[in-house]
């Protein structure tokens, strides 16, 4: 499967750990489940959680993730898959980048979409855990 690759617990070396807690087939269609889960810190006291559903939409023919945060804001996004190393997740808002780096290690980035252009606002490398 395509998100097999980034299918396990990664620490992002930031404040918070990123996990596919699991993968379920509903009609022969695998369905993951992603958490991220942020530290409480000196610079993070109220600590960003997050859950989401990624799966596969087969008349679309595209990936798509909708997930809720502790915030009570909800995210919805699609993507096209594996380009090469790269996935990005998309909607109308934001874009998540995403960049294998190996076998066991990827970089992930967030980038704000403006009317000027994009603003990149995080950027990590994740390690298999």
């Amino acid at each position: 499967m395509e998100l097999d690759y980034i299918s396990s617990s990664y620490d992002a070396r930031r404040p918070f750990i990123r996990q596919i807690d699991g993968k379920l087939f509903v009609n022969g269609t695998a369905t993951y489940l992603e958490r991220y889960v942020e530290a409480k810190s000196a610079d993070h006291p109220n600590p960003w959680n997050a859950v989401f559903l990624m799966s596969y939409d087969t008349d679309s023919k595209r990936w798509v993730r909708n997930g809720v945060d502790n915030s009570g804001s909800r995210n919805a996004a699609s993507s096209s898959g594996w380009i090469g190393d790269a996935w990005v997740w998309e909607n109308d808002g934001v874009n998540i980048v995403i960049n294998r780096s190996g076998a066991s290690a990827f970089s992930f980035a967030v980038d704000v979409k403006q009317s000027g252009g994009v603003n990149r606002v995080v950027e990590a490398s994740c390690k298999r855990v």
